[in-house]
């Protein structure tokens, strides 16, 4: 036999065994089939090979196959461990195990590492997967406490209040302003205010006016009495001038003719 023959052999021999062992790799055989050749991945229920790399088919060692997906984590390198997987926090030993998150030492979500909330402040609880403060004055001075610990804005007419008190509930007609439930301002009774403000300047300008004119009739009066004043004077001049005259004239005359005649 040549060569040549020799090698076209050969390639086929190795070619079958590809094959054989790939077939066994992907054809349905026991779990202790599988456990012959199966040392790199792991065996599923039906004895099914895999590379133990995959979400749903992850371990090693021809052990079984576990679908990581079910615990809320991800399959790395051949072992399920805690990832985004998780709806609540990852925790346990090398934080790879999904815990539920809403407990005071393990609170968390969307795979996040737990979080034990009594290191941030001894008053801080679990509440939603958060860890939030316990609600007081101390740590919600410029809200309302809610219930549940919650620390609100205080502005709401369904949480209103302020300094870390409890939230009040504002009743009906009225609303929260400025922290406090009071009735809400009516917009007609400040128009009619307005209105009012309007007819009191309206008034005051008419008084005003009003004693613009009175001040206009006064000073148009006035050179009216001067020029009866002047006049009055000139007459009891003429009088005071002609009286005297005529009294003392007429006196002496009459005193030197009676005189004279008894004489």
């Amino acid at each position: 036999m040549s060569n040549r023959y020799l090698k076209i052999l050969t390639t086929l021999i190795f070619a079958c065994g590809a094959a054989l062992t790939l077939t066994a790799l992907t054809e349905n055989h026991t779990r202790e089939d599988c456990l012959d050749y199966c040392y790199g991945g792991c065996c599923d229920e039906e004895g099914n090979c895999h590379s133990g790399l995959e979400d749903e088919f992850c371990n090693i060692g021809g052990l079984t196959c576990y679908d990581c997906t079910t615990i809320g984590s991800g399959c790395h390198f051949n072992r399920c461990i805690c990832d985004n997987h998780c709806p609540g926090c990852c925790g346990g030993y090398d934080a790879a195990e999904c815990r539920p998150g809403n407990l005071d030492d393990e609170c968390g979500f969307g795979g996040a590492t737990c979080l034990d909330c009594s290191d941030l402040g001894p008053t801080y609880f679990c509440e939603g997967n958060y860890c939030w403060p316990v609600c007081n004055p101390e740590t919600c001075p410029d809200g309302c406490c809610f219930p549940g610990n919650e620390c609100r804005l205080g502005t709401e007419n369904n949480a209103c209040g302020t300094g870390g008190e409890w939230c009040e509930i504002c009743s009906a007609g009225t609303v929260c302003l400025n922290h406090e439930c009071v009735e809400p301002i009516d917009d007609d009774d400040d128009d009619n205010d307005d209105n009012d403000d309007n007819d009191d300047n309206d008034d005051n300008d008419d008084n005003d006016d009003n004693d613009d004119n009175d001040d206009n009739d006064n000073d148009d009066s006035a050179p009216a009495d001067d020029d009866d004043g002047g006049a009055g004077d000139d007459s009891m001049t003429d009088d005071d001038a002609a009286g005297p005259d005529d009294s003392n004239d007429g006196g002496g005359d009459d005193d030197h003719d009676s005189g004279c005649s008894s004489a």
